[in-house]
């Protein structure tokens, strides 16, 4: 199922590019990342929140090509910002990402601009919408996600995903001895 909707949404977005021809010339990948990590802060307009994480992205090009690499994941928001955060809550997600670019599935590393909604009392879910538009690509995300805490999370910010240099050199090393 998770295939099918994919798929879909990958034809749409070649479809709605302009044709197929001139959509066959624009490389699309279609990724998923997974991620944990936790969410703190105390902020109401004013004040202090961030989310720092990890997590794998695993991308598929319309060739059949497959690339996947270790990501870091962080959000802070700026200390006047249009959002809401109170509480600690540990967050367990997974996301979807679409991306029309260059052809390499690294340029949906970058900041993305969020609108996010979560909240836990003991446990509890929440969901990010982001979009990130450069010279090379324009990339869609969507994350569902399970959280554990206490908190509430609400508002407008901005999304930093870089790899993970730590992990990959790590992977890396394992795989060559």
């Amino acid at each position: 199922m998770k295939t099918v909707f994919a798929k879909t949404i990958v034809t749409i977005a070649l479809i709605a590019s302009g044709s197929l021809a001139s959509a066959a010339e624009v490389p699309a990948w279609l990724c998923a990342m997974n991620f944990e990590g936790v969410s703190k802060g105390v902020q109401i307009l004013v004040g202090h929140s961030e989310f720092k994480g990890q997590g794998t992205v695993v991308c598929k090009a319309l060739s059949g090509q497959e690339v996947s690499y270790p990501v870091k994941i962080t959000m802070k928001a700026k200390p006047l910002a249009p959002k809401i955060s109170l509480g600690y809550q540990k967050v367990y997600g997974e996301s979807l990402k679409l991306a029309l670019s260059t052809g390499n599935p690294e340029d949906l590393l970058g900041t993305y601009a969020i609108a996010q909604g979560r909240a836990a009392i003991i446990g509890g879910v929440g969901v990010i919408t982001a979009v990130r538009a450069s010279d090379k690509n324009l990339s869609f995300d969507i994350s569902l996600q399970v959280t554990k805490g206490l908190g509430l999370d609400l508002g407008f910010s901005k999304m930093k995903i870089e790899l993970d240099e730590t992990r990959a050199n790590y992977l890396l090393s394992t795989v060559s001895t």
